[in-house]
């Protein structure tokens, strides 16, 4: 029998919970062979929130249940299909018409069993319940981060590199932009003549263009050209 091992890890949850990718493969391939199989094959969602059904790797998964090439799906834990009740509970289904579904950290047990049933829906709604805590607990942290002047998020949202011509530190201090002596020399520059190009582009990034050209920096590189 071949297992479809579900894999899925957002950055938050590997942070938070220690979800590595390596750690949920090893467990769910030892499950599988505790359930007979002995071919198995890795649907991997990396980076993948489990707020969202619209993921790749799972319609990869639910299109090889289909097509009768898997005959076992097992996941971590519930959570992984998704943070949903309701999205569990369609997958879950999906899934069932085809092939058997169980997990390392919970028994499925038998889908056609009231009791057993109701033990599933329990655990997706502790898992919808957990995501909502999270969610409220990272936008309280955000807010208390604010109101004592450290910054939350760069440039405003997550992966945005910030304001050209300054470097977010993050230390024991807390968070802060520092300026980027390099970047700061461009910035400095970029009204000059022959710097169209240059401003236009930094202009995205939150910088104010002193139009002429920075006297002080000017000043640093004429003396650098002497030997100053």
């Amino acid at each position: 029998m071949k297992a479809g091992l579900y894999i899925r890890v957002s950055s938050e949850e590997q942070a938070i919970k220690g979800y590595s990718v390596p750690e949920q493969i090893d467990a769910c391939t030892k499950k599988a062979q505790e359930l007979s199989a002995t071919e198995f094959e890795v649907f991997l969602e990396e980076g993948e929130s489990g707020a969202f059904i619209d993921r790749p790797e799972l319609e990869r998964l639910l299109e090889s249940i289909r097509l009768g090439e898997i005959g076992l799906v097992v996941a971590l834990d519930t959570d992984r299909l998704a943070r949903d009740l309701g999205a569990q509970i369609a997958i879950a289904n999906e899934i069932e018409q085809y092939a058997r579904l169980d997990f390392v950290y919970y028994s499925r047990g038998n889908p056609d069993n009231p009791e057993d049933n109701l033990f599933f829906h329990i655990k997706g709604a502790f898992a919808q319940y957990d995501r909502a805590k999270i969610r409220r607990n990272t936008s309280l942290g955000r807010k208390r981060k604010a109101l004592t002047g450290q910054i939350v998020i760069p440039g405003g949202w997550t992966g945005h590199p910030g304001p050209y011509g300054y470097t977010y530190v993050r230390d024991h201090n807390g968070s802060r932009l520092e300026i980027n002596e390099k970047e700061a020399e461009i910035v400095a520059q970029a009204g000059k003549y022959g710097a169209v190009t240059i401003s236009t582009n930094m202009a995205g990034r939150g910088t104010d263009i002193m139009l002429g050209g920075n006297p002080e920096f000017l000043a640093k590189q004429e003396m650098r050209k002497q030997g100053m």
